[in-house]
């Protein structure tokens, strides 16, 4: 056997949670290279929590330094693949013996970073939280999961807001979710005291709202304008 192929060359796109995964499963069996644009890691699953409580933002963002033994991280990102190579925005390229596409998913702040930096993305984080902070009356847009989620660690955090969601579909979680479930998180958010306009087309607004909202009935469909908005992203 060659020594090609006893200790292979993989490059793994992308240092998310499968990227790194494989990238060190393979680290002790193969020449392994991750390329990944951040300068870190982001624990995504910890990203709605930061926002209200920031001291989890270190915990959030974790260095590569420390993720492979033999391999290495290349903060780059790759711009063309094809069966052989691997083109990196730096103009490099790589020639493998295996290519393993990691690239994940997006979705808007903050339940996902967009930014490259760390502390760029901290500062972002710290501001939302700061916003929030200081808002009295707060729209969520998206009544899925994320959306609820997220109205359920700033009810948490600071109980006395007014929330509202806001979603097109006629319930939460829209998809094939058992309806107990929905039951039982609707029973929930009353608990909380979050707000629900559902069925409504009033979507063409930002994910955080300054509201002069009157007391809605059961079934509302209408939204007074907003008064001020101090956001930037919506949920869903």
């Amino acid at each position: 056997m060659n020594d090609q192929a006893q200790h292979p060359t993989v490059v793994v796109i992308g240092g998310g949670y499968g990227g790194i995964s494989v990238a060190k499963a393979l680290d002790e069996h193969a020449t392994v290279t991750l390329v990944e644009p951040k300068d870190a890691f982001v624990h995504n699953i910890a990203a709605l929590r930061s926002v209200v409580q920031t001291d989890f933002l270190p915990r959030m963002f974790l260095p590569y330094d420390r993720l492979l033994a033999h391999g290495e991280v290349l903060r780059d990102r790759a711009v063309r693949v094809d069966g052989h190579t691997v083109e990196l925005a730096s103009g490099a390229s790589l020639a493998p013996d295996y290519l393993v596409l990691a690239s994940g998913s997006s979705y808007p702040f903050p339940a996902k970073s967009d930014r490259m930096v760390t502390s760029d993305a901290i500062a972002r984080y710290q501001a939302a939280h700061d916003d929030l902070k200081r808002a009295d009356r707060v729209m969520l847009l998206g009544a899925g999961a994320v959306g609820l989620e997220f109205a359920g660690e700033i009810a948490a955090a600071w109980p006395e807001k007014d929330i509202v969601m806001v979603d097109v579909a006629a319930d939460i979680l829209p998809g094939p979710y058992d309806p107990r479930l929905r039951i039982e998180v609707n029973r929930q958010l009353d608990e909380l005291g979050v707000r629900r306009i559902l069925g409504s087309r009033w979507c063409s607004c930002l994910l955080f709202l300054r509201v002069n909202l009157p007391p809605l009935p059961s079934t509302p469909r209408t939204v007074p304008p907003s008064r001020r908005t101090f956001g930037s992203a919506a949920m869903e």
